[in-house]
């Protein structure tokens, strides 16, 4: 079972990239394998993504590593592990 807020972390993962990147055609991929492509072309900017995301958790707090450890309880392994690169 894929809990709901799962699809909004990569979608807000991907607003923020293509805010940075607006020449990127993300349409054509999946999310994840958007993710993917991300951090082959510029981690840091990934990274701080998902910074962003564990820094709005309020209830309770969050870090990077529980982001990504809740990407790869939903099956994200691929993205979950390149981010542990």
């Amino acid at each position: 079972m894929q809990a709901k807020w799962t699809g909004a972390i990569l979608n807000e993962v991907f607003d923020n990239l293509t805010t940075n990147r607006p020449d990127l055609d993300a349409v054509k991929l999946s999310l994840t394998a958007f993710v993917r492509a991300q951090i082959d072309l510029d981690r840091d900017v990934v990274y701080a993504a998902v910074t962003r995301i564990a820094d709005s958790w309020r209830n309770p707090p969050g870090a990077v590593a529980d982001v990504i450890a809740r990407l790869e309880r939903d099956g994200l392994l691929e993205t979950a592990a390149a981010l542990r690169e």
